[in-house]
Parts: structure tokens; C-alpha cells; sequence
């Protein structure tokens, strides 16, 4: 038999289709089962936009932005990452190269030593981000407690030792 005479189609007045197969076996497929189907892609359509409404309007409900308070303006994730400008102080409490200036030997929390001046400038930058609508907080840095025995961080502003004499 060949392909053409194996399936044959003809179209009855209400639109089914029926064929005979070269089994015997019939099959119908009418224009309401095309609906369904192509229904099932338009509920997927709607589904996305609604998401995407929701997500827009609970951002300004929430943040007065509509983009959760994202502004690619300032946004550089460039500069935070190793080797970006600011890399050296992504992970880890630089409080007191801060307020010292030191980036060498300063770049920990350990605040011992310090002036009530340069105390009171980490406190003001502190309460600057904690208060700031720009800036948020996307982490906590967990630090090691610091031995009140253990030495003073060392001043890279300071003299050094002049090299003993052989």
C-alpha cells in the first residue's frame, strides 16, 4: 500500500477530521481539542505577566522603587569584587584603617589603641550606612574575638626599627 492510500483524511461538516490508518484504527481530532491546546500556552502567558506586575507593585509597596530600590547609576559590583578598588575590604571589618589611613597593617576590628576622636569617627561612618536609604545591608561579617594580650596592630606610619648592626 502506499503512504498515500494508507492515510486518508476527509473533513465531515462539524469540523472533525477523521482518518483511517492503515491499521484500521480511527482517530479524530476537532477544533475544540485545538483550543484547549493552544488555551494552555495563553494561561502560561498570563501567569508570567501577572508575575511580573506582582513583582513590580510589591517592590514599590515595599521599597517607594519600583526595582527594590536598585540604581544601576551608582552600582559598580566591579569595584567589590578581588582586585576591584575596593576588594580589599569586601569580608572583613576594616574599622580601623578606616580612621587611621593605615591599609598595610590596619585592616582589622580591632579597635584597642584608638583616640575617642577616631572612635567617634567609626562611629559616625557606622551610623551613616546603618541610616542611609541608598545603602543596605547585604551581610554579616562573623570576626574572631581579638586577645586583649596580644600586641597592638603595628602603625605603617610609624619609624621602623633601624636594622641591628652585624
Amino acid at each position: 500500500m502506499s503512504d498515500t492510500k494508507a492515510r486518508q483524511r476527509v473533513r465531515s461538516k462539524d469540523g472533525v477530521r477523521v482518518g483511517a490508518h492503515h491499521d484500521g484504527h480511527l482517530h479524530s481530532q476537532s477544533k475544540k481539542q485545538n483550543k484547549e491546546q493552544y488555551s494552555g500556552k495563553g494561561a502560561l502567558v498570563q501567569t508570567v505577566l501577572l508575575g511580573i506586575v506582582f513583582f513590580f507593585l510589591s517592590s514599590y509597596l515595599v521599597t517607594d522603587t519600583w526595582l527594590w530600590g536598585y540604581s544601576g547609576k551608582y552600582s559598580n559590583w566591579r569595584r567589590w569584587i578581588p582586585g576591584g578598588g575596593y576588594g580589599f575590604f569586601s569580608g572583613k571589618d576594616a574599622s580601623r584603617a578606616y580612621t587611621t589611613g593605615c591599609f598595610q597593617t590596619h585592616l582589622t576590628h580591632d579597635l584597642r589603641g584608638l583616640t575617642p576622636a577616631q572612635l567617634a569617627d567609626i562611629d559616625g561612618w557606622a551610623n551613616f550606612y546603618r541610616n542611609h536609604a541608598k545603602y543596605y545591608k547585604v551581610g554579616t561579617v562573623i570576626l574572631d574575638p581579638i586577645d586583649p594580650l596580644s600586641p597592638l596592630p603595628v602603625d605603617c606610619r610609624a619609624p621602623s626599627q633601624p636594622k641591628p648592626a652585624s
